[in-house]
């Protein structure tokens, strides 16, 4: 069992947008090929919102810096 992102015709690249936006309050952040509107619905989507995420995280000082480094791919 699995899902993946699809587009519609009323789809705007606004709707991934959003979808990627963390939630700073509560330090959530969102990755998936749910959240890349180029690469939508493969595995490199999902790989390459990881990396973006990682990064996000890492430039916010959150996670300890030798956990994040020995995952994200600079």
């Amino acid at each position: 069992m699995g899902t993946y992102a699809f587009a519609t015709t009323k789809t705007k690249p606004l709707h991934w947008s959003n979808m990627e936006k963390p939630i700073s309050a509560c330090n959530w952040y969102f990755c998936g090929e749910h959240t890349s509107f180029q690469y939508r619905g493969s595995v490199h989507g999902a790989f390459l919102s990881g990396i973006k995420v990682g990064k996000m995280i890492k430039k916010n000082g959150q996670g300890s810096q030798q956990s994040i480094d020995d995952w994200l791919i600079t």
